[in-house]
């Protein structure tokens, strides 16, 4: 894999790369499918471990389809993702985070993005406010759009030829820089996918504890 400063552009996974976030989102959509009953639970862990990395629209709307078909009185979906919302705005604000990305912008020129599961509207609003949405001069892209089709639509065409480097922790991740051809970083610390050990090892992908530890390798190799 190249050095960091040799890639013209750069896409961040947000939830368990910029944010050590995954867990409390599990915490929440349980917590809002235990209103609904024991087997809700149940169903609702069977959902997030078959489709990890997903965006809470897919997840919910996985979720009322089964549901519907055990009970006559199925919420809202509208209902649902704002809960949901609501709790994810009050979490990031106070959730550990990266810490280096602002060391890292002096590695290189890169074109810096986000593409995420995580709500678009949501991330801007939470980055903007803590004053990390600077970094990301390519753009800050998220649900209800899966990753493939943020990729398709908003910046393959600028990517085509171009050396890309991707920071992600989930299986979803894995499947687009597998589609793409994009060289992964994958990391470890914050990562809910708990088999990713054997994935990483059959594709050849490089792990790291997290994108502060990636910063410090980075930085050695530079001075160098």
């Amino acid at each position: 894999m190249k050095q960091f400063c040799e890639y013209d552009t750069v896409i961040f996974d947000c939830d368990g790369v910029l944010f050590d976030s995954n867990f409390f989102k599990e915490e929440a959509f349980l917590a809002i499918a235990s209103k609904y009953g024991d087997e809700s639970i149940s169903l609702m862990n069977k959902i997030l471990s078959q489709f990890a990395g997903s965006s809470r629209y897919f997840l919910f709307e996985k979720f009322l389809e089964i549901f519907s078909e055990l009970s006559l009185s199925a919420p809202n979906i509208n209902d649902l993702l704002n809960e949901f919302s609501d709790i994810c705005l009050k979490k990031y604000k106070t959730c550990k985070r990266t810490t280096s990305l602002h060391e890292l912008s002096y590695i290189g020129k890169a074109n810096w993005m986000v593409v995420s599961s995580s709500d678009q509207t949501e991330l801007r609003d939470i980055m903007s406010k803590l004053d990390i949405a600077r970094y990301f001069n390519g753009g800050i892209y998220g649900s209800p759009c899966s990753k493939f089709e943020v990729i398709d639509r908003e910046i393959l065409i600028d990517l085509k030829d171009k050396n890309v480097i991707y920071f992600g922790d989930s299986q979803a991740d894995i499947d687009v820089c597998a589609k793409y051809s994009f060289d992964m970083v994958f990391l470890t610390e914050w990562s809910s996918f708990r088999n990713y050990n054997e994935m990483v090892s059959v594709r050849n992908i490089e792990t790291v504890d997290s994108l502060d530890v990636y910063t410090k390798l980075q930085k050695k190799m530079a001075e160098w």
